[in-house]
């Protein structure tokens, strides 16, 4: 569906070993940009996304929907979660 609407996927690594990678996220937003995806935890790894690694990608991306799936977010230590953090605007 992306090649037929001229969009463009860009898709950052996440390692158990790299971790979330922030720099690259950050440096792919773009005026373009509508939609973020932010797995939390990462499947397949389970590596959690720092909450200020996540912040850092909204805030730098204003004009874009963020969507964070925390689909696990009960097993999770409450401060690493988005819970508490979101507004519908």
């Amino acid at each position: 569906a992306s090649l037929t609407e001229n969009q463009t996927i860009l898709r950052p690594w996440f390692t158990r070993e790299g971790g979330f990678p922030t720099a690259a996220v950050l440096a792919a937003i773009s005026p373009r940009t509508t939609l973020i995806v932010l797995s939390n935890p990462n499947n397949p790894t389970g590596t959690p996304i720092a909450k200020q690694d996540m912040l850092a990608v909204v805030r730098a991306a204003p004009h874009a929907a963020v969507l964070v799936d925390e689909c696990y977010f009960e097993f999770m230590d409450r401060e690493l979660t988005m819970v508490g953090e979101v507004s519908y605007t």
